[in-house]
């Protein structure tokens, strides 16, 4: 009965979510009208060459999509030469992003980058991201899932882990919606429950750098923390991007509204300084590792520290079926009152589950 409550709350928080998510995107998300079919791209890897139409290039994997293959992911370290007449947004090792097209001709390995004043030739190793700004809003759209649970009768401990993901890229704007749940219990202790919604947009220029603004909402039985609610404008920068890795630092301010067991509500003011590290390997096995790393030093309470370190591997068993093992540790070094008198609160936890990507 336990785990049939836990789940109904998790899948409340999931639909919570979602509708964040459809009022948040409702002034973005848009279709627009398809490419016209008679527009072919050339792809070649290998011994094989295909015609189709190109998706998009992310995370080391180029998407392309043939009337015979419908969408099929191609290793870019694979890749011969590239053709379109897309328009795409480019983005190059050295951070720039820029917008073109691939004119065919180019030699193995290489780019004719047409940027319409100008054409560019650049080796395919220096290219570590791209996507045509003319796609629909739902082949934009990425959203992945996972479900765990785990039992071990000798101790009594009891987990359930929910998590959900929602991205979405345009020309000059990332944004992502998460969502997740974990629930604990054991012999000795009674059910502890753990919920995070966060949102986050991000500006893109034509420089490695990037502005944006963060929303979250968080509680959590373990640190008594009843709900915390936070609004932060970031500013940052990309570094030494790679088709196979991604490192973002990451400053701001953020302002928070938090209360917790035993005591009234309070407002906060807090400076957000931080890290994010992608890396992702698509030769088998195909693993992705994401770590991000969030302090949160006080302005108007000096002295409280607060942070946040999360990682995430997801390791691809089986096409879209993907097994996610994640970590996170909560530090706050100056909560407001709680009931037990405590002062300085720490929480982590492990979760592992099975998943699947759209």
């Amino acid at each position: 009965m336990g785990t049939l409550m836990a789940l109904r709350k998790a899948l409340r928080s999931i639909r919570a979510g979602v509708a964040l998510v459809l009022w948040v995107s409702a002034g973005f998300l848009h279709a627009q009208e398809a490419l016209p079919v008679e527009q072919v791209d050339v792809v070649e890897f290998g011994q094989s060459r295909l015609v189709g139409e190109v998706k998009y290039l992310d995370r080391g994997k180029l998407y392309f999509k043939t009337d015979a293959t419908d969408t099929i992911a191609i290793n870019w370290a694979d890749v011969k030469t590239l053709s379109t007449a897309r328009h795409l947004r480019v983005e190059r090792r050295n951070g720039k992003v820029g917008f073109g097209s691939f004119l065919p001709g180019a030699e193995d390995k290489r780019l004719a980058f047409n940027r319409g004043d100008d054409v560019e030739y650049a080796a395919l190793e220096d290219v570590v991201a791209f996507e045509p700004i003319e796609a629909t809003m739902w082949d934009r759209l990425d959203v992945s899932a996972s479900l765990g649970y785990a039992f071990a009768k000798s101790t009594g401990v009891e987990q359930v882990d929910v998590a959900l993901v929602l991205d979405h890229d345009s020309e000059r704007r990332s944004r992502r919606l998460s969502i997740a749940g974990q629930s604990s219990k054991s012999s000795e202790q009674q059910r502890s429950m753990r919920r995070t919604i966060d949102y986050t947009t991000l500006r893109l220029t034509d420089s490695p750098f990037f502005w944006g603004w963060r929303s979250e909402y968080q509680d959590n039985d373990a640190i008594d923390l009843d709900f915390r609610v936070l609004a932060a404008l970031l500013g940052g920068r990309d570094y030494y991007p790679r088709p196979n890795q991604r490192l973002r630092g990451i400053a701001g301010v953020a302002f928070t509204e938090e209360r917790s067991s035993g005591s009234a509500s309070r407002a906060n003011s807090e400076l957000v300084i931080g890290g994010i590290v992608d890396w992702y390997q698509f030769s088998s096995p195909e693993l992705d590792l994401t770590s991000s790393l969030l302090l949160y030093p006080s302005i108007t309470d000096f002295g409280r520290l607060r942070s946040q370190f999360d990682v995430a591997l997801r390791w691809e068993i089986y096409e879209d079926l993907f097994w996610r093992l994640s970590f996170y540790h909560t530090f706050d070094s100056d909560p407001p009152a709680r009931s037990d008198g405590g002062s300085s609160v720490r929480d982590s936890g492990v979760t592992m589950g099975l998943g699947w990507t759209w």
